[in-house]
């Protein structure tokens, strides 16, 4: 992995962070630790920091290009692994997003 998609990926891991974080201290972290990386980003790449902070951080949820990977696990009695969403209380395969820079496989 090139030194740009590692960047990348710890800029998604920030805002995944920022997102699921309570803690006040956390949070703080979070964002020097994206601060950081829009740092090196503009350095990289001659652009403004808060013009890189525009086009790359998510403001809609979790970090990811939304795509759901779910996954079919039978047992030794050929039944099938359900699990309740949290978002609506339905069953469904397990799974949830796919995080930046894993393939579904």
């Amino acid at each position: 992995m090139d030194i740009l998609n590692k960047i990348k990926k710890i800029q998604s891991l920030s805002e995944i962070g920022t997102h699921y974080s309570k803690n006040d201290f956390d949070l703080l972290r979070y964002k020097e630790i994206s601060d950081l990386c829009f740092s090196v980003l503009g350095q990289m790449t001659d652009l403004p920091e808060e013009e890189l902070k525009v086009k790359m951080i998510e403001t809609d949820g979790y970090k990811t290009p939304k795509v759901d990977v779910r996954a079919v696990v039978f047992n030794d009695k050929d039944e099938i692994l359900m699990v309740r969403e949290k978002i609506d209380d339905c069953w469904s395969m397990p799974g949830g997003w796919a995080d930046i820079g894993y393939t579904p496989l």
